[in-house]
């Protein structure tokens, strides 16, 4: 939407028999590799782009979290997600 930068997240987590879903939206900003999502609630998340448009998620100064190094996110269409 012109200059804004506007996102809106949504995760499913599935596992162990139970999924759960979260939603958020607000406005990003990206500084070199890492992309700073600033929720319409007042949280703040930071990821890093990695290969093929995957995201990994950071620290507030851009650091890999060492509990989930292994863990990152891609982005899919809504068929693709079910």
């Amino acid at each position: 939407e012109g200059d804004r930068r506007r996102f809106r997240l949504v995760e499913d987590y599935r596992g162990q028999g139970r999924k759960r879903r979260f939603e958020d939206e607000g406005e990003w900003e990206a500084e070199g590799d890492l992309l700073r999502l600033r929720s319409a609630d007042g949280g703040e998340r930071m990821y890093a782009r990695i290969e093929d448009g995957v995201l990994q998620a950071r620290d507030a100064r851009g650091r890999p979290l060492p509990a989930a190094a292994d863990d990152v996110m891609m982005a899919v269409t809504l068929g693709t997600a079910r």
